[in-house]
């Protein structure tokens, strides 16, 4: 009998594991547990979904709703969560100290 691996993408997270990292670290979100899925928003209102089985997420008013991947809860929220608005935000202050 074959054993059945588990799929490369699981993150070995549950919604708890993900509330209590966002409870720890002051991150707003809402769960909706039957679809094991979160809205988590960014330090400046952003909302994004994440899903904390998967670790894909997304902005949640996407007009593509292309969803990209994380490592779990923790890589989500310090690679991806703030940085995002942060480089639309330094690229908008250098155009105006340029011209």
């Amino acid at each position: 009998m074959r054993v059945k691996e588990k799929p490369y993408w699981y993150t070995e997270e549950g919604d708890i594991d993900a509330e209590e990292y966002c409870d720890a670290h002051n991150i707003r979100y809402e769960s909706d547990v039957g679809i094991h899925m979160m809205y988590i928003w960014n330090e400046h209102g952003k909302q994004y979904i994440y899903w904390p089985t998967t670790g894909r997420w997304r902005a949640r008013y996407s007009r593509t709703g292309t969803t990209y991947r994380s490592k779990g809860i923790e890589d989500f929220h310090k690679r991806f969560l703030n940085k995002v608005f942060k480089k639309k935000e330094e690229t908008n202050e250098t155009k105006s100290n340029s011209g």
